[in-house]
């Protein structure tokens, strides 16, 4: 899927000259306003691509993303969809041995100069793995000051930020 957008003239003229550089090789279909809107909805919040695993959100350079896509593509049931240009990319990966693809996928993020957040999982694997990775000790507890101040119970989205009860901490 490409996106286009800019004034409504520009936009027709690009979309146009696009579909007759494509049409040779690989059909094309263009999303009008509620469709498109539906569409990059459901990618922006992560839901083109397999439920039921779990899923990370890898902010990259975008140069990195193809990179990375290949070096996960040999592991079973990985799955990828890029957005910003290669600047973002998700990963879906079975329920499987959550902590070894994680140290994984963290370890590839950041040789490639991004960062992993651990998006969508089983309430096992999310129970199992940090949200967000490790954090330096100094910005772990600026973290959890911030969120028991406003959440002094850990009554919101418990285990959403990191381990059931981490607000109360």
């Amino acid at each position: 899927a490409i996106r286009l957008e800019g004034a409504r003239g520009p936009v027709a003229e690009r979309a146009t000259a696009l579909r007759a550089a494509l049409s040779p090789t690989v059909a094309t279909e263009e999303l009008h306003t509620r469709n498109s809107r539906a569409f990059w909805a459901e990618m922006r919040d992560g839901r083109l691509i397999a439920s039921g695993a779990a899923l990370w959100r890898l902010t990259l350079p975008p140069a990195a993303a193809p990179m990375l896509a290949e070096a996960v593509a040999p592991w079973p049931g990985a799955q990828c969809v890029f957005d910003w240009a290669g600047g973002l990319l998700w990963l879906s990966l079975p329920d499987g041995d959550g902590i070894a693809d994680a140290v994984k996928v963290r370890a590839l993020a950041v040789e490639a100069g991004g960062h992993a957040v651990l998006w969508r999982a089983s309430d096992g694997l999310r129970a199992r793995i940090a949200v967000f990775g490790d954090e330096a000790d100094s910005l772990a507890a600026l973290a959890r000051r911030i969120r028991a101040n406003f959440d002094p119970a850990g009554i919101l989205n418990p285990g959403r930020m990191g381990p059931a009860g981490a607000a109360a901490r």
